[in-house]
């Protein structure tokens, strides 16, 4: 919901001291954001300063492993599964407001991403409980795409934590209270509406940023808020008191936290208008959870993918006979939406994720037998403007769901039957996509193409906006292949037999997608490039689109350009007599001269 300046308001009745052994439930999504600000305390304004997914994994584990260190044993830690309906204005909200963000770092940046400091080191030490919030950046890049997934993918996978790290079908929040009233936990988060829930008589809330380490004499400091203590101090009912402080100043944000309190103990705001206060109350006291939660293997996913799924379940009787009740006949037959990760991508340019849109087609059209109804589209959500309600993506039909899949099979085929680099055959199939989309917008030359043609000049500017936007696509493929192999496992969970024809077999030719820690980020992208070239990458493309006359051109003029080093050859050579005969013929490879890894 997101009080305006609940914490801020609540400081003073904040204690300060030091935080004695507790058993702890951390909020996962806020984790890590917090694991992202302590990686960029002093380097926010470009994304060559971010640290990449395997730097923000270990950061994590380090940083639960440290405070276990000083007598806080972590017993569960919650990450949102299901995005609750009273929410999705909140959540077109934020959409908006990134949106609004990179095209604002767009426009400070016209010229390219900044990278005058661009020298964060993967193996350097991360300050845990920093004295200070570090610099602020007026105009940041967005945080790293796959962030909460990357982390919730190196909790599960630890040995330590994978047990205690759950993904929950609803939000998060909601199930840290509970844990906090059965188990005494205290809550550790960066969310203050966390002050809202009922967290027990004994319940205690911990933000991230207050806590400090006290390496003499081995403790934790932080600022704990004691719930209980709050409402008696500010007299208000043992109740729902502070839910009632919420709502006041919600209802009214410039209010003070004395008029605001003093409206709660009177019951003012609430008494006037029951149902916006009962709506409000009911996201702390029973907040929503997915239509049927005890379908488990979606929360193995990732959150979008699971907030997908479970939209998708068929809704229980008793909860479709009371919408039926409140005028919501639509039931099983609700449009379908899909909020994206929002990607660093170019705001003038197509977003970066529809290139890649066959692919998450296929796996929406898997949707249908999940719902057990028809689905006529899917509502992708990506950078949003006004009141735009998302890119309609049509759910194919049997036979063209076939068709793609026999082609994406036919693409990687070819690749796979060229390339062994694992990280080249995505790479690939992200440029074959670009491609197609340029052939389908009617554009000459895939943005691709003008990247790897930059290359091999020497011309390529990692810091350009082409750059960061393909970058922006080839990550958009891997997460999209990603949702699909996602997809085909839950109705393989549900009724393998739903799957169509080739859809075992293209699961199976995925099954080495890599992990988010692996994916391309932008300093290792152009290396990728670079390889491309060097591992008869150009062949390949030219076999997969053999038959179009233009596309094999542009490939041939990529291989064919001068390299910056073929350039000097040819003016040493120009100053040579007529009869002197060069030793062996050059390479028309021009990644060949250029140093680096192995193909």
């Amino acid at each position: 919901m997101g009080i305006p300046r609940l914490k801020a308001r609540l400081q003073p009745y904040g204690e300060r001291g030091v935080l004695q052994p507790c058993r702890a439930v951390i909020d996962g999504p806020a984790l890590a954001y917090h694991i992202l600000g302590l990686c960029l305390r002093n380097s926010k304004s470009s994304p060559f300063e971010q640290p990449s997914y395997a730097q923000l994994a270990k950061t994590a584990l380090e940083w639960l492993d440290q405070v276990g260190r000083y007598g806080v044993f972590v017993s569960a830690i919650y990450f949102d599964g299901y995005l609750p309906q009273q929410k999705r204005p909140e959540r077109l909200d934020r959409l908006r407001g990134s949106s609004k963000a990179l095209a604002n770092y767009y426009r400070a940046n016209t010229a390219g991403v900044p990278r005058q400091r661009a020298h964060f080191e993967e193996d350097a030490s991360v300050e845990l409980f920093p004295d200070s919030g570090g610099k602020e950046s007026k105009l940041p890049p967005p945080p790293p795409t796959f962030l909460v997934a990357a982390i919730f993918d190196a909790l599960r996978n630890s040995e330590e934590y994978s047990s205690r790290t759950r993904m929950v079908p609803g939000e998060a929040d909601g199930f840290c209270a509970e844990h906090a009233v059965s188990n005494d936990a205290v809550v550790f988060t960066g969310d203050s509406d966390l002050l809202l829930h009922d967290i027990g008589p004994n319940g205690r809330v911990v933000f991230f940023g207050d806590i400090e380490a006290d390496l003499e004499e081995g403790q934790l400091k932080c600022v704990q808020f004691r719930v209980s203590e709050i409402r008696r101090r500010l007299e208000l009912n043992s109740e729902d008191g502070l839910a009632q402080l919420g709502f006041e100043i919600f209802t009214d944000p410039h209010s003070t936290l004395k008029e605001a309190a003093e409206r709660a103990r009177r019951r003012l705001t609430a008494s006037k208008d029951p149902i916006s206060y009962d709506k409000f109350l009911k996201q702390f006291v029973s907040p929503e959870t997915a239509p049927r939660s005890e379908c488990t293997s979606a929360l193995s996913l990732d959150t979008k993918v699971s907030e997908l799924l479970l939209s998708c379940l068929p809704m229980p009787d008793e909860k479709q006979e009371l919408d039926d009740e409140n005028g919501d006949s639509e039931g099983a037959s609700k449009p379908v939406e899909m909020f994206l990760p929002f990607l660093l991508d170019c705001p003038t340019r197509t977003s970066a994720w529809e290139p890649s849109r066959h692919v998450r087609q296929v796996g929406y059209s898997l949707l249908q037998s999940i719902r057990g109804a028809s689905i006529p589209s899917v509502s992708e959500f990506r950078r949003l403007q006004g009141t735009s309600s998302g890119t309609r993506v049509p759910v194919l039909s049997p036979a063209d769901m076939g068709h793609e899949i026999s082609q994406l099979l036919n693409v990687l085929s070819t690749i796979r039957s060229q390339i062994q680099k694992p990280e080249l055959i995505w790479a690939l199939l992200a440029i074959y996509q670009d491609v197609v989309l340029a052939q389908e917008q009617n554009k000459g030359s895939p943005l691709s193409f003008q990247l790897l043609r930059q290359y091999a000049l020497g011309t390529l500017d990692q810091g350009s906006w082409g750059f960061i936007h393909f970058l922006a696509e080839t990550q958009a493929t891997l997460f999209s292949l990603r949702l699909l192999c996602q997809i085909v496992d839950f109705t393989k969970s549900l009724d393998a037999s739903k799957l169509p024809p080739k859809m075992t077999e293209l699961r199976e030719e995925l099954a080495d997608l890599p992990p988010l820690e692996e994916y391309p980020w932008v300093r290792n992208f152009a290396d990728i490039l670079r390889d491309v070239g060097r591992a008869n990458g150009f062949a390949c493309l030219a076999g997969i689109f053999s038959g179009q006359k233009d596309i094999v051109e542009q490939i041939e003029a990529i291989q064919g350009a001068p390299t910056p080093k073929n350039k000097k050859a040819k003016k040493r050579k120009a100053s040579v007599s007529q009869g002197t005969t060069a030793s062996r013929t050059p390479s028309s490879n021009p990644f060949e001269a250029l140093a680096g890894r192995d193909a």
